[in-house]
């Protein structure tokens, strides 16, 4: 994760900045898990609907919801079944999905654990 720490971050973190949004795609935890169980060949799993998750300095945008930066406090990977969740300071789950579901799912956690941990 470090890689991206160095190079993707410091520049997304600008671009938040400048008040300019950035857009993740990703797929819900059950098709991205179904893609990977029943995926008989690469074109199959890549045969799936994305969703966005804006970004922005101050809020995320998933599902047409809109979640406050400042109410966030972590996410949590659990590797058993292959899923990342992030939680709000009340510890609920605000949004998850497979580990593998978000595409840059690494960049996108680096930039929202340096969000999240750089709120006032």
């Amino acid at each position: 994760m470090l890689q991206f720490q160095v190079l993707y971050v410091p520049k997304a973190l600008r671009e938040l900045e400048a008040n300019k949004s950035l857009t993740f795609q990703y797929i819900n935890y059950d098709t991205a898990l179904g893609k990977k169980l029943f995926a008989t060949g690469t074109q199959s799993f890549l045969n799936v609907q994305p969703k966005e998750i804006i970004v922005t300095k101050d809020h995320l945008i998933i599902d047409s919801t809109k979640l406050m930066i400042a109410d966030l406090n972590h996410f949590a990977v659990n590797s058993w079944i292959s899923q990342i969740s992030l939680h709000n300071k009340e510890n609920k789950v605000v949004f998850s999905t497979a580990t593998n579901g978000i595409f840059s799912g690494k960049s996108f956690v680096s930039l929202l654990d340096k969000l999240i941990n750089s709120k006032d």
